[in-house]
């Protein structure tokens, strides 16, 4: 599996399984990035989710201390209908910034026919750099963050999060694929709101189009996330997520928890 900090990544790291009630109050969630040990920046997301619709967003900010080495920071937002268990998007926007150089791109979506999307920002306009996207095949598939309330739905239905999904960020078009793991208990942690048990859930995902050819970076394990409440009948979210890579360990700390009338905030919270 390789990965890509696109909306994807975004969606995915930062806000993937968030629960599904229907509530008019805001989450909101800190989480704090490590890398071989070193705080490399943060993700924070907030949800605002109801019977009718749903709208979730995603921001992304490195570590300044390190601006010396690399700055990145991006954005994602989703808005959409919810009819029953159907999930209806109309758009997504998302913008990142790496360096000096800035990408975006927003997805109007029209039940039953092709997106449309734009994109911005610097991409070879050679077609054998980048496979290719089948316009057609896009019919029915959900934007990032989309596929983040979808699985949550699945996971509060069915009490699990074996689900898979079509997904295009603009950019990119792939298979997600979701997998019940091993739970596994966590211990408490000044970097951590939450210790206990926490369910798992691996993430895979196979290319479809869009993806660079002849990547040299990947993952040398799955990617892992776990899942769980913070407070007793609170809102199941990711507490914890690890995969190595060849820089080292990459994780995933729940920092910031905020749920209504309830705040929560480990003790090494930025």
């Amino acid at each position: 599996m390789k990965l890509c900090m696109s909306s994807i990544g975004l969606g995915l790291v930062s806000a993937a399984m968030l629960t599904s009630n229907a509530s008019a109050e805001n989450l909101t969630l800190t989480h704090s990035v490590y890398l071989g040990g070193m705080y490399m920046g943060s993700f924070e997301t907030e949800v605002i989710q109801s019977n009718e619709g749903y709208q979730i967003a995603s921001t992304a900010n490195s570590n300044s201390s390190l601006d010396w080495f690399f700055s990145w920071n991006a954005k994602a937002v989703s808005e959409g209908k919810l009819d029953g268990a159907t999930l209806r998007p109309a758009k997504h926007y998302y913008t990142s910034k790496w360096k000096d150089e800035t990408r975006s791109a927003e997805i109007n979506f029209v039940p039953g026919e092709v997106p449309e999307y734009s994109v911005t920002g610097k991409r070879s306009n050679n077609p054998n750099k980048y496979t290719p996207i089948h316009k057609e095949a896009l019919r029915g598939a959900l934007d990032p963050l989309t596929t983040v309330i979808a699985a949550s739905m699945k996971m509060e239905r069915d009490g699990t999060c074996n689900s898979q999904y079509p997904v295009f960020d603009g950019r990119r078009h792939l298979s997600l694929t979701l997998s019940d793991i091993e739970p596994k208990l966590f211990k408490k942690s000044n970097y951590n709101v939450f210790s206990g048990e926490a369910k798992g859930c691996r993430i895979t995902y196979e290319e479809l189009g869009g993806f660079k050819k002849g990547k040299g970076y990947e993952l040398e394990d799955d990617l892992d996330i776990y899942l769980a409440s913070p407070v007793p009948g609170g809102r199941v979210v990711p507490v914890r997520m690890h995969v190595d890579t060849q820089l080292g360990g990459f994780e995933l700390h729940l920092e910031k928890y905020k749920d209504q009338d309830v705040q929560l905030a480990s003790r090494n919270a930025r």
